[in-house]
């Protein structure tokens, strides 16, 4: 009878040794497979990162190239896909159509693709030297404000670069008292901006009308527009109207109606602007007049460019982008990755 309990009671402990070693062991391999999910993860993270920034230094080689021209227009990647380097969020598709054929700013590497985007600042409105009317255009077209709601905010962002305390709207904009009842007050500026996110400071810039405006706006270069590059929505705050950037963009379009491709319309100085228009489009006489009042705040030769990267994986599952901006001469000026 003692042999048997004896036994009984080995084989109860051999039982529990068994059943300890099998969940220790179950235990070692899912950290040691958690460690090996996290290993690969930032051996991703690495590729991305070297992607992005390989992506972006071939875009500073496309751009240091063509500084010399009297003129910067790049097709492909800079002129396509706009849409796949948008801030908001890593959306990549199947392909690039279109793109992949045609851009040289793509960079395969170990299962992993690099794209890159360059895009002039001047295609923008710059909030340090936009004039009121035309930041109140900006609003209302973009936001779809109301006269009084667009005056109230460019006035806002005017009151807050200027170095004065005084309102350029006396019941709309904003100054120091303003910002001064806040839980944490602080000042206005009374100087440039120095980065786009200062905006969220400026009453009524909160973080909604700020994403749908960014866009559309830069602190960098001489305030002067790019003709060959600037969006619908920009063009008509310079006061140009509809009809007329319609033609514009048409031109810009070239016959077969594609930006990038070797038909496109390209404005060479800014004193040429109507001659060059009018050799595809006819314009009215008003229309002559609208591009001739404001030639002197076009340009055809920026200085300043954003390069946007997007990276990601053969099976879609990692991926991260990088912006940074540069200079003509290829200086790096700001860089953010995420």
């Amino acid at each position: 009878m003692k042999t048997r309990c004896k036994e009984g009671s080995i084989l109860i402990i051999a039982l529990w040794s068994i059943f300890l070693l099998t969940v220790f062991a179950v235990t070692l391999s899912y950290g040691v497979r958690y460690k090996l999910t996290l290993v690969k993860k930032l051996e991703a993270r690495d590729k991305i990162r070297f992607l992005n920034e390989a992506c972006i230094k071939r875009a500073i080689f496309e751009v240091k190239r063509a500084r010399d021209k009297q003129y910067f227009f790049l097709k492909g990647a800079s002129a396509h896909e706009a849409a796949l380097f948008d801030d908001n969020e890593v959306d990549v598709p199947n392909d690039f159509p279109g793109v992949t054929k045609r851009s040289p700013l793509i960079i395969i590497f170990s299962g992993f693709t690099g794209q890159a985007g360059i895009f002039d600042e001047e295609r923008k409105i710059n909030i340090n030297t936009a004039s009121i009317s035309t930041l109140e255009r900006l609003f209302k077209i973009v936001l779809e404000y109301d006269d009084m709601e667009a005056q109230d905010l460019a006035a806002s962002i005017i009151d807050w670069r200027d170095a004065d305390s005084l309102l350029t709207v006396p019941l709309g904009s904003a100054e120091d008292s303003y910002y001064r009842n806040f839980p944490y007050a602080y000042e206005a500026k009374d100087a440039p901006f120095e980065a786009i996110e200062e905006l969220l400071l400026v009453k009524g810039v909160t973080k909604e009308i700020f994403e749908k405006i960014k866009k559309y706006i830069t602190i960098y270069g001489d305030g002067r527009i790019n003709i060959n590059t600037a969006p619908a929505h920009v063009l008509a705050a310079l006061g140009l109207h509809g009809a007329l950037v319609s033609k514009i963009i048409a031109f810009r379009c070239g016959e077969d109606g594609i930006i990038g491709t070797s038909d496109d319309g390209v404005v060479d100085f800014p004193g040429n602007v109507v001659s060059a228009i009018e050799k595809r489009t006819p314009l009215n006489i008003a229309e002559v007049k609208q591009l001739e009042l404001i030639a002197e705040q076009l340009t055809t030769s920026p200085g300043y460019f954003m390069i946007k990267s997007v990276t990601y994986a053969r099976d879609k599952r990692d991926s991260g982008k990088a912006v940074c901006i540069i200079d003509k001469s290829g200086k790096i000026l700001y860089w953010h990755e995420f």
